[in-house]
């Protein structure tokens, strides 16, 4: 049985903590997160950005506080590090280190289980990945499990006022991704628009991230999925956000909404699917990879999939990362019937938003997190 991650006392109080923290991503977004629930409980902690060491000014003004508060930090010898990064580019030359990382697929990179090696601990987010990091061949007992933090206080649908450019007479199921196959985007397309017609009171919010592709095209996919479907006059509506938001608007974004939908093949954790159950909207997702950590029958909605090779065009997006790995394959067939669910049944779909944001808010607040470090 794989513990729960706790800060090592036996290696101080000070600490590095290596990660891409001064992006907008949603592993700088974890990273700030971890970073205040560390230095709340007593630790003292010195960023070291992996990314531009430049604050985009797009992050929330107290979390740019904080980070040059943490830039600034001069740490003692006796320092650990602990590295936030899915990937094996940088490590440090010298004291213990600790590795916070996620994978999504059955399997991991071969590096990554030789660099898992020289790791003290491997601190994952869910039951998935000790599935998986340990099939893969990282010693189980490294391994550690540590939820993903939100800030609830931000995501709280309470207060939060919906985002005014998001249209309020339609049904809006909301979306949340990178550009690439494997969230799904083509499964949510082919979906949508057999499930819908424009005679639906119904739109399907969009707000994408490119993920070094090519082929960024989602306004020719959102077309082609509409000849697909025989619906070029009789489609439903799709409306694409404005690329520029901030992650300080992100909360306003899923509080317009009326539903989340993301039909990934493979999460490490899955953080819009955290943030859009935080906000109390009805979550649809795969059944399958680490959003399953939080994502139960009873507070949300789960696809049912098949297991497959990854294809070679998606190999291709991550070059090395995913050769001979499988994830999950949704069912068109099954989004279709919970779209239509969600939508026909209002009230029981409602019911289950606020279940969600119950057990989210009650679990992965920070400073729940920050508890389980301190143990």
């Amino acid at each position: 049985m794989v513990g729960l991650a706790r800060l090592p006392r036996e290696y101080g109080k000070h600490l590095a903590w290596w990660g891409e923290l001064t992006e907008e991503t949603g592993y700088a977004q974890e990273g700030r997160l971890l970073l205040q629930a560390i230095t709340d409980i007593g630790f003292t902690a010195k960023a070291i950005p992996l990314s531009a060491d430049k604050i985009k000014e797009e992050i929330d003004p107290s979390y740019r506080t904080l980070l040059r508060k943490y830039l600034d930090v001069n740490l003692p010898q006796d320092y650990f590090n602990i590295v936030h990064w899915g990937g094996t580019q940088w490590w440090p030359n010298s004291n213990p280190v600790i590795w916070r990382t996620m994978f999504e697929t059955d399997s991991l990179p071969p590096d990554w289980v030789k660099q898992s090696l020289k790791a003290e601990e491997v601190w994952i987010p869910s039951q998935f990945n000790v599935d998986t990091f340990a099939k893969a061949g990282v010693p189980e007992n490294k391994l550690r499990l540590l939820n993903e933090p939100i800030d609830t206080k931000a995501f709280n649908p309470v207060v939060v006022k919906p985002l005014s450019t998001i249209p309020s007479d339609k049904f809006s199921f909301l979306s949340v991704f990178m550009w690439q196959e494997r969230k799904g985007w083509d499964v949510l397309l082919k979906a949508y628009n057999q499930a819908f017609s424009k005679r639906d009171d119904v739109l399907l919010v969009l707000h994408i991230n490119n993920f070094l592709s090519t082929s960024f095209e989602p306004h020719e996919a959102i077309a082609q999925a509409r000849r697909d479907a025989g619906k070029l006059d009789d489609a439903p509506q799709v409306m694409i956000t404005p690329s520029a938001l901030s992650v300080g608007e992100m909360p306003s974004l899923y509080r317009a909404c009326n539903a989340f939908v993301l039909p990934s093949r493979g999460e490490g954790c899955g953080r819009p699917y955290l943030e859009a159950m935080c906000m109390g909207l009805p979550t649809i997702g795969t059944g399958w990879s680490g959003n399953t950590e939080f994502m139960k029958e009873d507070n949300s909605f789960l696809l049912d999939y098949e297991i497959r090779k990854i294809s070679s065009y998606a190999a291709s997006e991550w070059p090395v990362y995913y050769e001979d790995h499988s994830w999950a394959e949704p069912s068109v067939e099954h989004l279709i019937s919970v779209m239509r669910e969600v939508f026909d049944n209002k009230s029981e779909a409602e019911k289950k938003g606020a279940k969600a944001s119950i057990d989210v808010r009650s679990k992965y607040d920070t400073a729940k997190i920050a508890q389980q470090l301190k143990g």
